[in-house]
């Protein structure tokens, strides 16, 4: 064979292979983009197939073996490292060896996202859950109480042994707000991975619980058997890395079982956080750190109302009246709030006015304060059982800031017969203290600096608790300056009837008033008090008298007009703090 036959032969068998060989050289550039190309592509795919896997393990679905390999082949293709052997260029065989992995890879991923096919046919994938949202009340969340509140919660929900706390106060004073701003902070720290937040309010709905956690988790619940759905909710919660369930709102001893929230024991993963105004509720759910929630400092009221009202409060005629409506709204957030921007830029006249309904307890020209404070305490008022009621509506009749002794409530209790099945004052007392004990729990009373024997009330809370009374016939007066009874038909058709002042004087006379079954009246001073003689004529229904830190010759002949059994209080200035007799 001669040398031109070899070299036909040779060609005839080496040709392609040559030319495919010198074609990775020469198609370096294109190999290189094309890879880059599919590169992103095989990224997007991906990306694409984790959102489907993330939803779907959202609502406690089983991933396919299939899919989770093509996750750990697209992971491995991806880890390595291309662009650092694209630096290494120098030289014939780089540029080879480099365009020739380029064309095997880009055939592999070609691979890859053609079995990708089966099992991504979506054009869109649900979102991840919603967050929570920043604190609703502007400002309030830098004052150092509730910074200082915030942080020892954060430092419990830390704590291994800790899975279930409590944010106890009255309604208004911002248990929510820390709730979600505790959240926040939760959540900027990493401390959990997701964070859900429900509402479960006065009438407890257990599919309305499960769906509100759901959809924060991202999880559907199509299921109608709640034994089912709560098992689903507990795998999911389970599934997380770590979760904060925050249950706001809490009336009643929630279920969590019932729910599908875990909780005890191993469970730390999953930790809860609870707001209630009844701390009661909370020791049932077996909470294991409470933390109550008090009203702002006067410092920080005043901040607060200084920034809703705006720049007016600076005017000097304007000022000090607006020191003074500060002060009525108590330090509570919710009331400062909303006075503070119902008067913002009003004039000095409206802003004199608002303080005078705010001293009476009658502010029902104040934009937004009856629905958003009064609501809130009518709405704690209407939780209690009757009796409880009865005595929360008892502690208006005393002034502002009194330290209320609780055996008047004993005593007008048991005169008005609000007891049932009970027959002795020591019987009446246990009940009454146990009462108490209870509103204090609900956060409408407070405890008094006079020891255990007496109880305060917040001022919102009372000027509350007046607006409820009037709709059932009470009338209260409590004014330094009043020296004789209000319009004699507002008397007449009230049930209950407290007049404190420190110059009250004149008395009427044979005032028909039908319904009244109490009468306090309480005069600061110790002054010889002349009572007309048919002052009680037409009070046949009385049953309960107080007359506090006064002084008379005698009751007048009228009282023997009363039908009911009477309780008669007569204290003089140095009998302060004894029990009526």
């Amino acid at each position: 064979m001669d040398a031109i036959s070899v070299i036909v032969t040779i060609g005839g068998y080496f040709v392609d292979p040559i030319k495919k060989h010198c074609g990775y050289l020469i198609h370096y550039n294109s190999n290189i983009k094309d890879l880059e190309i599919k590169i992103q592509k095989l990224r997007d795919k991906r990306d694409g197939v984790q959102l489907e896997i993330g939803a779907a393990k959202r609502n406690g679905q089983v991933i396919a073996p299939e899919v989770e390999t093509w996750i750990e082949k697209v992971r491995n293709i991806l880890d390595e490292d291309v662009e650092a052997n694209k630096m290494s260029l120098d030289g014939w065989c780089p540029r080879y060896s480099l365009s020739r992995k380029a064309k095997k890879k880009t055939l592999e991923i070609d691979g890859l996202l053609s079995d990708a096919a089966p099992f991504v046919t979506k054009v869109s994938y649900p979102p991840p859950p919603l967050g929570i949202g920043s604190s609703s009340i502007e400002g309030i969340m830098d004052f150092e109480s509730r910074t200082k509140m915030r942080k020892e919660v954060l430092k419990a929900l830390r704590a291994d042994k800790i899975n279930m706390i409590v944010i106890c106060g009255m309604g208004g004073i911002g248990k929510t707000t820390m709730a979600k701003e505790v959240a926040k902070r939760a959540k900027d720290d990493k401390l959990f991975a997701e964070v859900v937040m429900v509402v479960v309010s006065q009438n407890q709905d257990l599919r309305k619980i499960q769906v509100q956690i759901a959809e924060m988790l991202g999880l559907r619940l199509v299921e109608e058997n709640p034994l089912v759905r709560a098992e689903r909710l507990n795998n999911r919660l389970m599934g997380s890395k770590s979760v904060l369930v925050i249950i706001d709102d809490v009336w009643d001893a929630l279920d969590l079982e019932a729910v599908g929230i875990p909780f005890g024991g191993q469970k730390n993963r999953c930790k809860i956080l609870l707001t209630s105004r009844n701390e009661e509720a909370c020791n049932q759910m077996k909470t294991q750190k409470i933390f109550p929630i008090k009203v702002l400092s006067e410092e920080e009221a005043w901040n607060l109302f200084k920034e809703k009202a705006g720049n007016c409060i600076d005017t000097p005629g304007l000022h000090p009246i607006a020191k003074e409506v500060a002060k009525e709204c108590g330090g509570l957030p919710v009331a400062i709030v909303t006075v503070g921007r119902a008067l913002e830029n009003k004039s000095e006249f409206e802003w004199s006015a608002a303080l005078q309904q705010l001293k009476n307890a009658i502010p029902k020209n104040i934009p937004g304060l009856d629905s958003k404070v009064y609501s809130s305490i009518e709405l704690s008022y209407s939780y209690l059982k009757s009796e409880a009621k009865s005595c929360f509506l008892l502690c208006c009749l005393f002034a502002e800031d009194s330290n209320i002794p609780i055996e008047f409530l004993v005593r007008y209790g048991l005169g008005q017969r609000l007891f049932a099945k009970i027959d002795t004052i020591a019987d009446a007392r246990n009940r009454v203290h146990a009462i108490v004990k209870n509103l204090k729990r609900s956060f409408l009373l407070l405890d008094s600096e006079e020891g255990e024997e007496h109880v305060k009330m917040h001022d919102v809370v009372r000027d509350g608790a007046i607006s409820i009374a009037e709709n059932k016939g009470f009338l209260v007066r409590c004014n330094e300056a009043m020296e004789e009874w209000p319009e004699k038909e507002s008397c007449e058709r009230s049930t209950a009837i407290s007049l404190v002042s420190k110059e009250l004087k004149w008395h009427p006379d044979g005032l028909e008033c039908p319904k009244l079954e109490l009468l306090q009246l309480s005069c600061d001073k110790d002054t010889l008090q002349m009572l007309p003689p048919n002052l009680f004529t037409g009070m046949n229904g009385l049953k309960v008298l107080s007359l506090i830190n006064m002084s008379f010759p005698s009751l007048p002949q009228s009282i023997n007009t009363t039908k009911n059994k009477l309780i008669c209080n007569g204290q003089s200035s140095s009998q302060k703090h004894k029990k009526p007799s």
